[in-house]
């Protein structure tokens, strides 16, 4: 259900997905109509249930007669109960209450109804002009509600707000409630994203998540070795016990021996075979006997052999080792059991040993060390998981944290104001209207910019390109960067007209993000150089150079890198994605991004890019 999506009849809008649930903040009655007229023609085209709840300028008469105007036959949805205009009072104010869960589950039974008459889902309105200050709270919640259940149901609902009616900080309330508000500006329709709290809240469920399978994993992989464990130290013990049995009941040796899986073997002093049980790996036992290992093995195994076993004579202690012996063209690994062989008198007078393959154990241990080394390896990745998600949370608790307390310092200051003088004065009020602006302009890059990661994170991160005049984009990209800075000489160096194909805005964004920096870390009265021109037929290059304080050598290694700051103290701003975002998208043109440092000082980006697309066949 989540993936489907339906037309919103909304141009600036276009398709939303079952569960959206947005605001439009309207200034006057056409406002209202301008929106919800398409909105619900849309709907019942679709074959949606649609609700439309009435109040403030827009009655249900003026609601029926504007919808008529574009759905000719809209007594036929009226009849068949598609179609439902109703004023407020006859939702929200039953009996002159607002009661929040009788409102929601209203919803939800409206919306049963709707498909059990065979209708898609249902789509609905609700005007707030009604609401009065003492419900404010209350209604809120309701939103906060709505939002956070209405992702569960086949349902998309537009709440209407009187943008008169509503302070800063009820704009802000209803603005966190909602997936996004329409808002008109300059006489144009804009939406206002404002889901960053739910996905920075799902980025950290992810995180937490990941890091718990990737536990859980290790956990799983950890008994797993365990058990290997154990069972090779099973493997050992039985080993060690029959070699104890042989130790201390010599004459019960034959029996033991035509019985053992392996063999059983005895050479003297000279290291010369007389005794072999079964075969001696796997060759010919009774054409083993008087024969060495240098008749039977490779020089360099036979002496790896004999020297074990010469100390085992010299030493008159027993031991055990492994050999890798070639049998007949084929490797195989060897579990060997050494013991001083004695007469009667107690001289030792040869070796006495076992010899069992052991090459599926070896296998198995080399299997077991592969385990642990992913083990090893997926507990770093773990760790460093857990690192980039805590670097991720501070920076962005931090950065977001900023420009919102600006913006609910001035508005409780406003509040205040206004409290206790009754009025504001006009500078003071422009002067923090415009805090507010830039505030908001600032948490809307920082939102933009994780959106950005997001989607170069999912693969979702495209360009759109298009003939474009770089020369023009240089040019204003440098006129904005001077509006943002009077402490700077920006100087422009570009032909008249350099055409390329390219995405302007994402290209408009590096080179933001480049002068940005310029700006930051550049003392007050230097000069920011920005250059562009052709490097040949099919390559353009823009550069953009400083000279301050430049980057330490120990720190350019990982410039480009995500959540990376080059100055980790005395500078701030920012959460460490410009130049991250800025090499995708130049590499996404195909082009590349590199730094370079000045022996004069300072820091010089240079962008080459390919003029028009590059196809390979």
């Amino acid at each position: 259900m989540g993936k489907e999506h339906r037309d919103s009849g909304i141009d600036i809008i276009g398709r939303v997905p079952w569960g959206t649930h947005f605001c439009q903040f309207y200034d006057t009655g056409q406002d209202l109509l301008d929106i919800l007229v398409p909105y619900f023609q849309a709907g019942l085209e679709s074959n949606e249930a649609c609700m439309w709840v009435t109040a403030g300028p827009v009655n249900v008469q003026d609601a029926r007669e504007a919808l008529g105007k574009a759905v000719p036959d809209l007594d036929r949805y009226l009849g068949n109960g598609q179609l439902e205009i109703i004023p407020y009072q006859e939702w929200y104010m039953l009996g002159g209450v607002f009661d929040l869960d009788r409102v929601l589950n209203g919803w939800v039974d409206r919306l049963d109804r709707a498909v059990a008459k065979g209708f898609s889902g249902l789509r609905l309105t609700g005007n707030t002009a009604w609401l009065e200050r003492k419900d404010w709270q209350s209604f809120a919640e309701y939103e906060e509600a709505v939002d956070r259940v209405l992702g569960r149901y086949r349902m998309i609902a537009l709440c209407t707000y009187c943008a008169g009616l509503c302070g800063v900080s009820e704009v802000a309330d209803v603005i966190s409630n909602h997936q996004f508000a329409l808002m008109r500006r300059s006489g144009r329709w804009e939406i206002i994203e404002s889901a960053q709290r739910k996905r920075a809240e799902q980025e950290r469920e992810r995180l937490l998540e990941l890091t718990k399978q990737q536990n859980e994993e290790l956990q799983a992989q950890n008994e797993e070795l365990r058990a290997q464990a154990e069972e090779i130290h099973a493997q050992e013990e039985e080993l060690a016990a029959q070699n104890e049995e042989l130790r201390q009941n010599e004459e019960k040796f034959r029996l033991i021996a035509n019985t053992y899986p392996g063999t059983i073997f005895i050479q003297d002093n000279g290291l010369r075979y007389t005794y072999v049980t079964h075969s001696l790996h796997y060759s010919d036992p009774a054409g083993s006997r008087g024969m060495t290992d240098f008749d039977l093995y490779p020089e360099d195994q036979a002496r790896e052999l004999a020297l074990v076993k010469r100390a085992v004579l010299e030493s008159g202690k027993g031991t055990y080792a492994e050999f890798q012996l070639t049998v007949k063209g084929d490797s195989r690994w060897f579990g060997c059991g050494l013991e001083p062989w004695r007469d009667a008198a107690g001289k030792i007078i040869g070796v006495l040993g076992y010899s069992r393959d052991i090459t599926d154990q070896k296998l198995a241990e080399e299997e077991r060390e592969r385990l642990l080394l992913e083990v090893e390896a997926k507990r770093q990745q773990a760790e460093e998981a857990v690192k980039l998600r805590d670097v991720f949370l501070s920076v962005a608790s931090h950065e977001l944290k900023t420009p919102l307390t600006s913006l609910l310092g001035y508005a409780q200051l406003m509040q205040r104001s206004m409290q206790r003088e009754g009025t504001v004065d006009p500078q003071r009020l422009q002067h923090v209207l415009e805090v507010i602006g830039q505030q908001s302009d600032k948490l809307a890059r920082l939102i933009n910019q994780l959106l950005d990661v997001s989607r170069i994170e999912s693969g979702k991160f495209i360009i759109e390109r298009k003939s474009t005049d770089l020369a023009g984009l240089v040019e204003s990209a440098v006129s904005n960067a001077r509006a943002r800075t009077a402490r700077h000489i920006i100087q422009a160096n570009a032909p008249a007209r350099l055409e390329a194909s390219v995405d302007p805005l994402r290209l408009e964004q590096v080179l933001g993000n480049l002068l940005d920096n310029a700006i930051k870390f550049s003392p007050e009265g230097s000069v920011i150089e920005v250059e562009v021109h052709a490097l040949d037929e099919q390559n353009a290059r823009i550069a953009v150079r400083d000279r301050g304080i430049g980057i330490p050598p120990e720190r350019r290694a990982d410039l480009f890198s995500r959540f990376y700051q080059a100055h980790q103290s005395g500078y701030s701003g920012g959460m460490g994605l410009g130049l991250f975002i800025s090499k995708q998208i130049v590499e996404l043109h195909g082009g590349t991004i590199a730094a370079e440092f000045p022996e004069d000082g300072g820091t010089r980006f240079v962008v080459e890019l390919p003029k028009s697309e590059q196809r390979t066949l």
